[in-house]
């Protein structure tokens, strides 16, 4: 649940996400995020800015595709916090044959990853572990905890892309979510619009702890049917023009 200080505000922005579990889930997580990564936000805003330059101007009021396109670090920065707070965290599937599925484990003495099996029968359910596959080194680096939206920004230059089978929060193929295209939009166009006209801020309290402190207070969450964030408590400053 996201509390907003200064109440008024909050209403107009979060009551239509009702009815949007996930994606209000998931904008919860963006929010804390960038309201303990400071320079992240700024980036999110400079972009947000070059896309609407005037809040008084028509274009505010009548975003089109070519504004969402042009959000390429916001839309980085949703997929980042998608990576590390999955707001579905499992998926199932059941096996319709016998198989064997390929998995690799480290050893502990050389350090190198080993190629395995495991055997599965027809009728067994096995689940995915989403929130493991997106804390998995050899796809996301060393810094797996870090918040860094820069890793899901593609540079051909140095032969990069980012892995887009390490990143499942809809699933993917032939079951992924039918609704992922509009949660992206969603999601990234309410998340440049706020922090366009909005600075995001920990509340005093929260504030005088470190940055580490910060995001556990800031992101903690249950599991149910989905990720549950707990208590967001922020205060949304406004910007100006």
């Amino acid at each position: 649940m996201l509390h907003v200080h200064d109440g008024p505000i909050a209403n107009p922005l979060f009551g239509p996400l009702a009815g949007h579990e996930t994606t209000a889930h998931a904008l919860t997580f963006a929010f804390a995020l960038l309201a303990t990564h400071p320079e992240i936000q700024e980036m999110i805003h400079q972009e947000a800015r070059a896309v609407w330059p005037d809040l008084n101007d028509a274009s505010w009021s009548a975003s089109t595709l070519a504004d969402y396109n042009a959000l390429e670090y916001t839309l980085a920065a949703f997929r980042e916090t998608l990576r590390l707070y999955p707001v579905v965290i499992r998926t199932g599937r059941i096996a319709i044959r016998d198989t064997m599925l390929p998995y690799e484990v480290r050893n502990p003495s050389t350090g190198e990853w080993e190629a395995q099996e495991v055997a599965v029968e027809k009728g067994v359910e096995a689940y995915v572990n989403i929130f493991g596959l997106h804390m998995d080194p050899r796809s996301w680096g060393d810094d797996i905890e870090t918040f860094r939206p820069e890793r899901f920004i593609d540079r051909p230059d140095e032969g990069y892309e980012w892995p887009r089978d390490a990143w499942v929060p809809f699933a993917s193929g032939p079951h992924g979510c039918l609704g992922q295209r509009f949660a992206l939009v969603e999601g990234v166009c309410i998340l440049a619009r706020l922090v366009r006209k909005y600075r995001i801020r920990p509340t005093p309290e929260v504030a005088q702890l470190s940055q580490a402190e910060q995001r556990k207070k800031l992101t903690a969450w249950t599991a149910g049917v989905t990720a549950t964030p707990g208590r967001v408590d922020l205060v949304l400053e406004p910007r100006g023009s």
